[in-house]
């Protein structure tokens, strides 16, 4: 009983019906949306959005995502809007054109699958009237999680299934779109592991990528293709941290949110409607060699990304229509971390 009142498990002896009625009340409603804009975070910011709004034509580009596989299966490749347009409704929106598939069928008799050639990209005179883009897409993922032959729950948990992959070969999480080598300095060559002469677990010269690169080009090809002056608004889903270098320049406004479904809190924003509120909960690292040398038992020992306004990715950095967010929060998560053992007097009672 205690474990469910501090919602460790599933309380089987809930009432479905009355919880129906809570999760689609109109309270429930509301209050789950508030949540959900209160938790994206505003990480750049020129200007571009405000409490006024957008004005002036969108453009929601077509983006193709790869497949991408996963622990409890690969997510197919798909075609559909950079953004639900359903949420901008009143806005001045325009998009591309997506033609029949003309990949090949994923598995004999089946459909043919999505392929990026299929989206017909609006041409430079379509476009010169544009004042904004708008992109929804993942953060970086990566395609072997840490150990050769695919993700697993063992490998996203331990690293690897010496049951079912010996003898384990190991290696680098990348937090960046474009393919990673782990042969800097920073990396170990020697793992920190007990067992470390027989089995090292260093990663050290070995490579890995993201299924999801194509989005980073996609991202970088639209910007290149927005008419001068055209602000780029960019919205990331993620589910880890990741490194800005390859990305932020191309944007002008940055919303990022963790695993949320954010679609309604990114359009809030967006549109005036909510100010950003949230706060970072992890540091975001300079690039993966910053990831590499961190202390992993320290808390805030990554170097940090900083942006082309000069703002640090770190721990419990946010923007606000005013800039910076600094506020009661703040002033109690910012506290110098603590990198050594607490120390304290002890005296027995008598």
């Amino acid at each position: 009983n205690y474990m469910h009142k501090v919602q460790l498990f599933d309380n089987p002896y809930s009432d479905r019906s009355a919880a129906k009625a809570m999760i689609e009340s109109e309270a429930g409603l509301a209050f789950g949306e508030e949540l959900t804009t209160k938790s994206v975070i505003m990480l750049k910011n020129d200007g571009t959005i405000s409490e006024a709004g957008l004005d002036g034509k969108i453009y929601v580009p077509q983006i193709y995502s790869a497949t991408v596989p996963g622990i409890f299966g690969d997510t197919p490749a798909n075609i559909a809007p950079a953004f639900d347009t359903s949420l901008l409704e009143g806005l001045d929106i325009v998009t591309d054109t997506v033609g029949d598939y003309t990949g090949e069928p994923a598995e004999e008799g089946g459909d043919p699958t999505p392929q990026q050639s299929d989206i017909t990209r609006l041409t430079a005179d379509e476009l010169a009237d544009v004042k904004y883009a708008i992109i929804r897409i993942a953060s970086p993922n990566d395609a072997f999680q840490g150990v050769e032959g695919g993700p697993s729950m063992w490998a996203m948990m331990f690293g690897a299934d010496p049951a079912s992959l010996p003898p384990a070969v190991y290696r680098p999480i990348s937090l960046q779109y474009r393919p990673y080598v782990a042969d800097g300095e920073n990396v170990r060559k020697t793992s920190l592991n007990p067992d470390a002469d027989t089995d090292n677990r260093s990663y050290f010269g070995a490579d890995t990528h993201a299924p999801n690169e194509c989005l980073l080009d996609q991202v970088l090809e639209v910007k290149a293709a927005l008419p001068e002056g055209a602000k780029l608004i960019l919205c990331i889903d993620a589910d880890r941290p990741m490194c800005f270098g390859e990305i932020e320049p191309s944007a002008d406004v940055i919303l990022f949110a963790f695993v949320t479904p954010s679609d309604i809190g990114f359009a809030n924003i967006i549109k005036g409607a909510a100010e950003p509120y949230g706060l970072l909960n992890h540091p975001m690292p300079k690039d993966m060699d910053a990831v590499e040398a961190l202390n992993e038992d320290t808390p805030r020992s990554v170097e940090c990304y900083v942006d082309a306004a000069g703002n640090t990715y770190e721990f419990a950095y946010g923007l606000n229509w005013s800039g910076v967010i600094d506020d009661e929060r703040t002033a109690t998560y910012k506290a110098d971390p603590l990198t050594g053992p607490e120390t304290v007097e002890w005296a027995p009672s008598v």
